[in-house]
Parts: C-alpha cells; sequence; structure tokens
C-alpha cells in the first residue's frame, strides 16, 4: 500500500502539481481500503448495464479532496514500481 509521503516524493519527481483541480487546495486524504486484503480498483462495465465477472479492473490509489470531496485517482501498479526502483 502506498501512504501520502510516498505520493508527495512520486508527485515531487514527476512535477505533479497536487491542488485539487475543483478547488485549488492541497488537502488529499486517502480513502481507506475495505480491509487489509483489498485495494481500491476502477471496474469496467458493459455499455448495456450489465455485469461482466470477473470484471477486468484497474488497481488505483484513491484519494478524496478534503475540502470539496473531489475524487482522485491515479493507476497504483506503475506508482509502485517506481517507489520500488526509487527507493530513498
Amino acid at each position: 500500500m502506498v501512504n501520502l509521503a510516498e505520493l508527495e516524493r512520486f508527485y515531487k519527481f514527476k512535477n505533479i502539481q497536487s491542488g485539487c483541480p475543483t478547488c485549488g487546495r492541497s488537502s488529499w486524504v486517502l480513502a481507506d481500503a475495505p480491509d487489509a486484503q483489498t485495494t481500491w480498483s476502477l471496474a469496467s462495465v458493459r455499455e448495456d448495464g450489465n455485469a461482466v465477472f470477473p470484471s477486468p479492473s484497474v488497481p488505483v490509489i484513491a484519494m478524496v479532496c478534503g475540502h470539496c470531496f473531489t475524487l482522485r485517482t491515479h493507476a497504483s501498479l506503475p506508482i509502485r514500481e517506481w517507489l520500488k526502483a526509487n527507493r530513498t
């Protein structure tokens, strides 16, 4: 699991602006995973609304703006790989 300090280090290296695109503040909170063995993901759905099982998905780091509650996500696997390759 990626913590906020690691994500901020990644942002700084990649020159990613941390401000919320909706309100401009930088008050992000990591969204808690449902449990220790589960991570958030973006799941795919069929255009007709029917579910696909198993559903193809992309694991994400989910954050919520502490001011306006905008949801922000990043693909977690590339960030975890970058952190592994760029340990401090």
